[in-house]
């Protein structure tokens, strides 16, 4: 295997260790993976995000992010083949189809990143969905979200691209975390958007009807569902506890793991958004609590062989959810010790992983996976892809 970083990048990182990195097999045969994380703690990011290598290519949808007062979003395109790539976006919102200039002919040279701004394109835009596409040249298109509240920092995330639309969408190991903290915390201003939310895309000519259904990996967890009405060309975001009855004073929904399940009379796109805080400060102390999100996107089904690395983070473990069951094995690269999940019929089931290991997965055909983290006022994860038939470069973004 070879790494090489971009020549070119919008954010003068071309060249340097902080530039996407392609990863390539000589004579593009066998498996690749890679994956990366970073945390930050600034006056104006805080947060760990988490991203998997990913081979480019000529369609992305991408779910998540935000362009309302102190939520920035950047689109990321970055070109690791040697054609130049001519990239149109798609944008939806709340209010249905946003036009704009510029969202076509934008040229990713290759071996070049581009990084712009989504507000440059749909300002105060609560709940943005883009379909990228690209001619020529394949792309790795990806959103990076960071939230500040008022002078507080409220989380960081990378979000890769989420399954294409169809009519069945699973979103596995959505990992709730200081779930009491949160609730807590939700009657400061500008907290609204910590509640858990799903949010569901519909970019077809035709109204959808969605029912989205939460479901614990524990056998004793409750889980709850409920309808949505999405109208052609619009994007619906609501809270994941829309089901649930909150009049016992409990958590609406607590700590745990949880698969999403989205099914639709019309072919959809969807993503969960879900929010961690730290400790709540002391006593007559007016300052918020250390807090992070992470956009969890609805996972690929999996076929055929498939190769996964664990970047560093806090507890990382891997889910893995579908309609049959069956039994999973990590066969543990570099050292690590093997695994095996067995998976019920219809639910999830998740397990530890070692960060910094590899595992061959065997037996996964049919379900969808991701591997998640959770710490304290650290939250994130991506989806697990299956290779393409035509493997080429992977990059990893920054």
């Amino acid at each position: 295997m070879s790494a090489s970083a971009l020549g070119r990048s919008d954010a003068d990182t071309g060249g340097t260790a902080s530039a996407p990195a392609r990863l390539e097999i000589a004579g593009g045969g066998g498996l690749l993976a890679g994956a990366q994380s970073q945390s930050a703690s600034t006056d104006d990011i805080s947060g760990f995000a988490a991203a998997a290598c990913v081979e480019p290519t000529g369609s992305s949808w991408l779910v998540g992010g935000a362009t309302t007062t102190g939520r920035t979003t950047l689109l990321t395109l970055a070109n690791p083949t040697a054609v130049d790539a001519t990239v149109a976006l798609e944008l939806y919102g709340e209010k249905g189809p946003v036009t704009a200039p510029g969202l076509s002919g934008i040229t990713v040279a290759a071996g070049s990143q581009r990084v712009l701004s989504l507000a440059g394109f749909a300002p105060d835009l609560a709940s943005p969905v883009v379909h990228v596409t690209a001619r020529g040249g394949r792309v790795v298109a990806s959103l990076q979200q960071s939230t500040v509240r008022g002078l507080d920092p409220g989380g960081v995330d990378l979000i890769g691209a989420a399954a294409d639309p169809a009519r069945q969408l699973r979103i596995p190991g959505v990992r709730v975390l200081g779930a009491d903290a949160v609730a807590q915390a939700l009657g400061r201003e500008d907290w609204s958007d910590a509640i858990p939310t799903i949010r569901v895309a519909n970019p077809g000519r035709a109204a959808a009807k969605v029912q989205v259904s939460l479901q614990p990996e524990s056998s004793d967890g409750t889980g709850t569902s409920f309808d949505l009405d999405v109208a052609a060309g619009h994007v619906r975001e609501v809270g994941l506890d829309s089901g649930v009855d909150v009049d016992t004073g409990a958590l609406a929904i607590p700590d745990g793991e949880y698969t999403v399940v989205v099914t639709s009379d019309q072919p959809v796109v969807a993503a969960a958004r879900i929010s961690t805080a730290g400790k709540a400060p002391a006593a007559g102390v007016d300052a918020a609590p250390a807090s992070d999100f992470a956009w969890d996107a609805a996972a690929p089904v999996l076929r055929g062989p498939t190769l996964v690395s664990i970047a560093p983070g806090d507890d990382p473990r891997i889910a893995f959810a579908g309609a049959t069951g069956g039994t999973v094995t990590l066969h543990g690269i570099g050292g690590a010790a093997d695994i095996r999940i067995t998976v019920p019929a219809g639910g999830q089931a998740s397990a530890a992983v070692t960060a910094g290991a590899s595992y061959d997965i065997e037996g996964a055909d049919g379900m969808t996976a991701s591997v998640g983290y959770a710490g304290a006022a650290a939250l994130s994860g991506f989806t697990i892809a299956p290779a393409r038939p035509v493997s080429g470069p992977l990059t990893i973004h920054p």
